[in-house]
């Protein structure tokens, strides 16, 4: 009987201490309760709230956040295990609950760590200084027929001219008036000495140049220009009687040489550009003398009241390709000769022997 009186409370202590929430853990130490020494009350250790999250968000943009953490669970409350005696009576001990820690709530704005990535501006060079271009002055062309003044008065006294009785340099076309002087009137220098163009028939020489025939867009191998020859265009010129002197020596016969054009022989007809004889050139001394007509033979562009012109003298070339009879021409040649051949002696075979009968 006393043994249940003694029991029975301890029963409902130990079950209303289960009865109540306890968190699930491990094992619980066991305590042996003594009735003269209390049980001693354990306090647990509160968990440190965790630390302060930092956050790292980009330079233009602040995060505001506030961070919960998860609980601590407190550690278990020590189940205690009562050792009974049988023999003396034991006071009743009702064990306390130890309440479990409060839940430390972290309210906190997080530190926002900005990281910036910097970008150096360049360190541009000294600005190079640009050479100020002088431009070439252009030499002085007072007649405006594209030869400057310095050119044409270099041009020698023209003593090859034998129609000339004052020769002066200057003036080589021997009329007793500078060339520079005269819009009609172009002399510059070329591959074998000066040339002069004269024209007679109209007031005005443009872009009077000497060519080589090899800055030609194709070259003859038929001829030889020994002075080059002369590109000009005459404006505003319907029929120009020319006159092209050469100051050079001249080492050919006047029969050997022609006045050959380079361009159109249908003139504004880029299809049919190659040299020609000019018809009608005359030489005479260290001159040739020629008329052009605007839409001509000898004029390289149309109906357009401008003759533009670019010709020369020239000599045959002695080492121009001499033609070559075809194999089938010279075979054909060889069979005409045998078959003449054959009918000659047959022909002396009749009279023969008409003869003897």
């Amino acid at each position: 009987g006393d043994r249940d009186a003694f029991v029975a409370p301890l029963t409902r202590d130990v079950a209303l201490t289960a009865a109540s929430p306890t968190h699930t853990s491990t094992p619980a130490a066991t305590a042996t309760l003594t009735p003269t020494t209390p049980v001693p009350t354990e306090t647990p250790t509160a968990t440190p709230p965790p630390p302060t999250a930092t956050y790292t968000g980009t330079p233009t943009t602040t995060h505001s956040a506030t961070h919960t953490p998860t609980p601590t669970l407190p550690p278990p409350t020590p189940t205690a295990t009562a050792t009974l005696t049988p023999t003396p009576p034991m006071p009743t001990e009702t064990p306390t609950a130890t309440p479990p820690p409060p839940t430390a709530t972290h309210t906190g704005t997080p530190t926002t760590t900005h990281s910036a990535t910097h970008t150096p501006t360049p360190t541009l060079p000294p600005p190079t200084s640009t050479p100020t271009l002088t431009p070439t002055p252009t030499p002085p062309d007072d007649d405006g027929d594209g030869v400057p003044n310095a050119v044409e008065n270099a041009c020698p006294a023209p003593t090859a001219l034998s129609s000339c009785t004052s020769p002066s340099p200057g003036d080589c076309n021997c009329d007793g008036t500078a060339d520079g002087e005269q819009s009609n009137v172009s002399s510059l220098p070329g591959p074998n000495g000066y040339l002069t163009l004269w024209n007679q028939s109209c007031p005005q020489n443009a872009n009077v140049v000497a060519l080589m025939e090899s800055e030609l867009p194709t070259q003859d191998p038929a001829a030889l220009y020994p002075f080059g020859l002369v590109g000009f265009t005459l404006p505003e010129c319907e029929t120009a009687n020319l006159q092209i002197i050469f100051h050079g020596p001249l080492q050919w016969p006047l029969a050997s040489l022609e006045y050959k054009k380079f361009g159109p022989t249908t003139p504004g007809v880029l299809a049919t550009v190659g040299f020609y004889v000019l018809p009608g050139a005359v030489f005479s001394g260290n001159s040739v003398s020629f008329t052009l007509e605007d839409n001509k033979l000898g004029d390289d562009t149309g109906d357009d009241g401008t003759i533009v012109d670019q010709g020369g003298p020239a000599v045959p070339n002695p080492m121009a390709p001499v033609p070559v009879v075809a194999p089938l021409g010279a075979f054909g040649l060889v069979t005409l000769l045998l078959l003449t051949g054959v009918c000659t002696l047959w022909r002396r075979g009749r009279h023969v022997g008409a003869a003897r009968r």
